[in-house]
């Protein structure tokens, strides 16, 4: 019944004067069903203007209410009479509510799909800077290595310059000793 009454709202709230039970049928094309429901409404419409203007007492609950002035008869037949009818302003307000309720939950589920699509381009910027950052440190790391390698090879080659230049001292020296000995032996 909510569609109904939504579908009721939506075609009857302009009309201000009112509309017959027979114009409501024909403007929102109500089936047997819908009928049914209408014009239990408007009934309760009826019996609620009667007893309003009698006395206040308990209001039965309706979509509707009457248009006319004056006095009011409850028990009349609504297809044949005249009495015109316009949707309740409170039903108006509350269908106003009801389509900032509907924008409201667009708007949350066009909220969820951006946060979605910005959680995605987050997700795949971190990937891409995490490989980025693998590669940069591989090489790094190929870099460093090679300047490991520099430094043995140079340590190395500092060691054995070391022991080429010891040796070289080894040779000085004693070449050195052998030409004091031989001097020696030659002063003699």
């Amino acid at each position: 019944m909510e569609k109904l009454i939504i579908r009721l709202v939506e075609e009857l709230k302009n009309e201000v004067d009112g509309l017959t039970y027979h114009e409501i049928v024909d403007r929102v094309g109500l089936d047997v069903s819908e009928r049914a429901f209408v014009k239990l409404q408007l009934q309760n419409a009826l019996e609620n203007a009667a007893v309003y203007r009698d006395t206040i007492v308990f209001e039965k609950d309706t979509i509707f209410c009457i248009c006319s002035e004056g006095r009011v008869n409850p028990n009349i037949d609504l297809e044949g009479a005249e009495e015109k009818f316009r949707i309740k302003t409170e039903l108006f307000f509350s269908y106003l509510d009801y389509l900032e309720l509907q924008q409201a939950r667009k708007n949350a589920q066009t909220s969820f799909w951006t946060a979605m699509i910005a959680i995605i381009i987050s997700l795949i910027s971190l990937v891409i800077n995490i490989l980025f950052n693998y590669n940069n440190s591989k090489q790094l790391q190929e870099l460093y290595s090679v300047d490991l390698k520099g430094q043995k090879e140079l340590i190395q080659g500092v060691d054995n310059s070391n022991l080429i230049l010891d040796s070289l001292r080894e040779k000085v020296t004693n070449h050195f000793s052998e030409a004091s000995t031989s001097s020696e032996r030659v002063g003699k």
